[in-house]
């Protein structure tokens, strides 16, 4: 089960050494998802983590920042997901700069699970719960349908949206392979620790289960 965690959109005091020390403690991804940040800003926070982590860390904009720095690679929002010969040209240049770069994507139809092609690390699914982190959003799968999508999807499928530390367990029953979390760390007045009782949480149900 992958645990990854999404950056708050306004930056928290000593976030980026919080995040360094998750991946310590054995976080999988981290999505950095700054939209009001410039590229130079981008760069101040990722010469605050140490290099060794770089490779786990995802981009959401800035995407020359992949070549510049060893990161894993970029995350495709549903509008630079459209077919269009300026993103192809674009991600094909940064293919040809990073031949190992690693692309993610955000979906909200079940219908991306069932035709899309096996071309992305993992995909986001959202909402999947009631969600107040990004603005109000309630959940919009039925529960027989999504277990079916995510049984014949392609690509592999993390749950984004309300996931709350009493969400966990139906995250896992559902079928996804991860969770991506936002609120439910930044939020809580202490993220790290946050973060060290969802991992617990995960590994004792994981085991169970």
């Amino acid at each position: 089960m992958k645990i990854i965690i999404i950056s708050p959109p306004s930056r928290i005091k000593g976030e980026p050494e919080v995040v360094t020390e998750m991946f310590k403690q054995g976080l999988m991804y981290f999505h950095l998802k700054k939209p009001g940040f410039s590229e130079d800003v981008m760069i101040d926070y990722l010469l605050r983590i140490p290099e060794e982590f770089h490779p786990r860390i995802f981009i959401h904009n800035n995407y020359s920042l992949v070549t510049k720095f060893n990161l894993a690679g970029i995350h495709l929002n549903k509008k630079s997901r459209k077919p269009g010969w300026y993103q192809q040209l674009r991600l094909a240049y940064l293919r040809y700069k990073r031949k190992d770069i690693k692309v993610t994507a955000s979906y909200s139809k079940l219908a991306n699970l069932y035709f899309d092609p096996p071309i992305y690390e993992y995909a986001f699914l959202s909402p999947i719960f009631e969600s107040l982190s990004e603005g109000k959003y309630h959940p919009a799968f039925k529960e027989r349908g999504l277990m079916e999508a995510l049984q014949k999807s392609k690509n592999p499928i993390i749950a984004y949206g309300g996931v709350e530390m009493d969400k966990i367990e139906k995250v896992i029953d559902l079928g996804f392979q991860g969770m991506a979390l936002l609120g439910v760390v930044w939020n809580d007045s202490h993220p790290l620790a946050a973060f060290q009782e969802i991992q617990i949480k995960v590994k004792a149900y994981s085991g169970n289960s």
